[in-house]
């Protein structure tokens, strides 16, 4: 999935200033595209989930119904939730949440495999005090392969 960057918002707050940017040196700006990536891992009996900024990881998970993991597959209505609040991922039919430390993924479908969103990422500037990366976003697909990726992930757990 394709994901085109529509706004990028940086605020930082030092000592009670804030101060805003449209984007951080070395990082993504307005116009860029961002990949999603979902994909199925057979050999580990697992799926892996990663949003990509060029060769950089923005926000991944890897997904196991192993019986040696701590975290378990829970399943929902129409889609599952795996993780911990740190680091999860929950994949619905029209709705997407990874997260991943301080950085956080969230698409809802509006229509058929068209997409809206936000990646938002905290940070620690090196002058001190604190910051957040937003961006909004526009994710689109080619072929809408959510629902066959749910029922892949599903069937690990029926499976196990």
């Amino acid at each position: 999935m394709i994901c085109k960057v529509k706004s990028n918002y940086v605020v930082e707050i030092s000592e009670g200033k804030t101060e805003t940017y449209s984007g951080i040196e070395d990082s993504f700006s307005e116009g860029d595209s961002l990949v999603f990536k979902f994909f199925s891992n057979d050999a580990l009996r697992g799926a892996e989930i990663k949003l990509l900024y060029k060769d950089s990881n923005l926000v991944s998970n890897y997904i196991s119904s192993s019986k040696y993991s701590q975290r378990k597959i829970e399943l929902k209505d129409n889609g599952f939730s795996y993780g911990s609040s740190f680091r999860s991922v929950s994949i619905y039919s029209d709705y997407i949440l990874l997260r991943s430390g301080v950085s956080e993924f969230r698409i809802e479908r509006y229509y058929k495999s068209d997409w809206s969103g936000i990646f938002s990422n905290w940070f620690s500037p090196s002058g001190g005090g604190m910051g957040e990366v937003i961006a909004t976003l526009d994710c689109r697909q080619s072929s809408d392969k959510v629902d066959e990726f749910i029922q892949y992930v599903r069937g690990l757990v029926t499976n196990e």
